[in-house]
């Protein structure tokens, strides 16, 4: 046999093509922007996460005996509230993102100007772990949900109660104002109902 040497090959020809151009669109844009996802770990179990609904949009970390506030962009603690004696439920900016409610394992529920890492007031009238709080919108009031079955509609300014929602036959877990009617509530339980309510 002969040996074949490299110069018996014939060399193949690659064609080039042009690269495709990429359409600068606003949505590839966007997506440029955003790096690698930050994985942030707390120590207990997350009760429940809120961001704030104007800029710099804080996110709210309810878990454990406290309430992180993280910076959108640092991604890191900013502030952190740990005025509980046990655990806390629900941390719920306010609307215009000035204030922080939260309920508690012992059903107070507090109202934080967290950039002072300030109270505020507090709420006391439930008989149970209060999980959910909401501010209803266009009032100076707030809506506590709570394990004792009950709804409760406060008065931010004097911490009194306005009214009371009975009807649940078991906790209360889930619950919010409507954005739409600051006389619309809704409340959804283990009972294995959601009641809408109206406050008038």
């Amino acid at each position: 046999t002969r040996g074949i040497t490299m110069a018996s090959f014939k060399k193949t020809l690659t064609r080039a093509y042009q690269k495709s151009s990429t359409k600068a669109t606003p949505d590839i844009a966007y997506w440029k922007k955003l790096e690698f996802p930050v994985t942030v770990k707390e120590f207990t179990a997350i009760d429940y996460v809120d961001v704030s609904p104007v800029d710099p949009y804080y996110i709210a970390v309810t878990s454990g005996p406290k309430i992180d506030v993280y910076h959108r962009q640092a991604t890191q603690v900013w502030r952190t509230i740990t005025r509980f004696q046990r655990l806390a439920y629900g941390g719920k900016f306010k609307q215009d993102g000035q204030l922080l409610l939260a309920g508690s394992e012992d059903g107070q529920v507090k109202l934080f100007n967290y950039k002072q890492k300030q109270l505020l007031r507090l709420f006391k009238g439930h008989e149970g772990p209060t999980h959910r709080v909401d501010f209803i919108p266009n009032l100076p009031q707030i809506v506590t949900f709570s394990d004792d079955k009950t709804a409760i509609v406060w008065d931010m300014s004097d911490e009194s109660r306005i009214c009371t929602l009975s009807g649940h036959t078991d906790f209360i877990r889930a619950g919010m104002a409507s954005p739409a009617s600051e006389n619309i509530l809704l409340s959804g339980s283990y009972d294995h109902t959601v009641k809408l309510w109206d406050t008038r």
